[in-house]
């Protein structure tokens, strides 16, 4: 078991995580703060593009892979599903009808962040 200093997950004293359990709740929670970050990113890019139109380019995803990385070993993520998810789908919004399924054919859903809990979990 790791745990680190300065989360809480339920269940642990306040200021642990126990990387070998996150729940739903906890994990929709983080997974949502991200997005919120990434978008904050994105909007000071959007904005100094408005300033000039030449300018290159904001981005600063050094943090937000580590954030995302560091939430994928917290579920326990072997498949990369939140990779997946979240980089090849734009969070989820370009998951198609039966565009992922499991061994034997048959669809796993991931087009919401409950929806990818339960798919990480499965394996």
């Amino acid at each position: 078991m790791v745990l680190i200093a300065g989360w809480s997950t339920p269940g642990r004293p306040t200021g642990f995580i126990n990387f070998n359990y996150m729940d739903k709740k906890t994990f929709i929670k983080y997974l949502s703060e991200i997005k919120s970050i990434c978008e904050d990113v994105n909007g000071v890019h959007e904005a100094l593009k408005k300033l000039d139109p030449d300018f290159g380019g904001f981005y600063m995803t050094r943090a937000e892979d580590k954030m995302i990385e560091l939430l994928a070993v917290a579920v326990e993520d072997k498949t990369d599903y939140l990779g997946y998810w979240i980089y090849e789908n734009d969070w989820g919004k370009g998951i198609k009808k039966n565009s992922v399924t499991d061994k034997d054919g048959k669809p796993i859903p991931l087009k919401t962040p409950e929806q990818l809990y339960s798919a990480i979990k499965r394996g």
